[in-house]
């Protein structure tokens, strides 16, 4: 198995709701993921735990790539979300973060939310097998995913 432990350092640490879910590890880069809506790639996220990172996305790209989830229903049947990393990207001027997106997009899902996992593309990049069962605590700050088979 694989545990991640949310670094209280992380730029999208401040991203958490409380409680804990169980559910299959889906999901990965949040721009793959919002252009593979309504294609045959596109798995379904009933009962999942959406695991989302970004690199080099400017926060209102981000607002409109989750607000692309949710209008498609896709966040209203996740049992929880993992947040990985979110490089900023440079030189975008704007004065929202992608954490705080994050977290006004996420928080009142009425689902457990987790920021500040080492999943990315940054210095911290753990891999962790998507497809496999997990079990996300918010409030201990841990994603425990099941190993992947050989």
């Amino acid at each position: 198995p694989v545990l991640l432990k949310a670094d209280p350092g992380s730029p999208t640490a401040s991203v958490r709701t409380s409680g804990s879910a169980q559910g299959l590890l889906l999901g990965g880069n949040l721009c793959i993921l919002d252009t593979s809506v309504g294609t045959p790639f596109m798995p379904d996220f009933t009962g999942a735990i959406l695991l989302i990172e970004e690199v080099n996305e400017p926060a209102y790209r981000v607002d409109r790539m989750l607000t692309h989830l949710g209008n498609c229903g896709i966040l209203g049947r996740l049992a929880g979300i993992a947040v990985g990393e979110f490089t900023p990207a440079a030189n975008t001027g704007g004065t929202i973060s992608p954490a705080h997106v994050l977290l006004e997009r996420l928080g009142g899902l009425g689902i457990p939310v987790l920021g500040g996992l080492p999943v990315g593309h940054g210095d911290l990049n753990q891999a962790v097998p998507l497809g496999m069962p997990a079990i996300l605590d918010a409030d201990a700050g841990t994603l425990l995913v099941s190993a992947a088979a050989r």
